[in-house]
């Protein structure tokens, strides 16, 4: 890009700003998909280690059982 501009190529400058504009827009929307499938892992995660604590009533069942 820099050497384009250097040279006064303005239609290789301009161009090339576009295609780098394009991959920002992209890897930016990628980013923000793999943020909300973290999200969404770690989510699920808390959810099946929440699931497995034994809750009061049942620590009391276990108790009396013994």
């Amino acid at each position: 890009m820099r050497v384009a501009e250097m040279e006064g190529r303005t239609a290789d400058d301009s161009g090339i700003k576009t295609q780098a504009e394009a991959a920002r827009a992209s890897f930016l929307e990628i980013s923000d998909v793999v943020k909300k499938i973290q999200t969404e892992i770690d989510a699920r995660i808390a959810a099946k280690e929440e699931a497995g604590k034994p809750t009061k009533a049942n620590s009391n069942a276990e108790a009396n059982k013994k």
